[in-house]
């Protein structure tokens, strides 16, 4: 099993895809490597990553108004995150 994609709009630094991009990457079965400038969204891709799939460790993690994307003044009242699962088997 691995995350084929990930995709996330008004989620932090991603917008809906009209004013900012949104979020939609396509990973690989093998290694996926991020690399971008500071304040490019690295973070928070892997934070959509974790709040869609949760954690093993024992952090508590839930969403913050921070976590809405701003364009202006005004705040995303909804956000989207997706994640989709391949070469799953029974066992």
């Amino acid at each position: 099993m691995h995350l084929k994609r990930i995709r996330a709009a008004n989620f932090r630094v991603f917008g809906d895809g009209t004013n900012a991009p949104a979020l939609d990457w396509e990973l690989s079965a093998g290694l996926n490597i991020l690399v971008g400038e500071n304040d490019s969204g690295k973070t928070s891709v892997v934070d959509a990553i974790r709040y869609v799939l949760w954690t093993t460790s024992y952090e508590f993690i839930r969403l913050f108004e921070k976590d809405f994307y701003i364009n202006g003044t005004n705040r995303a009242r909804s956000l989207f995150i997706e994640a989709t699962l391949a070469d799953l088997d029974p066992d």
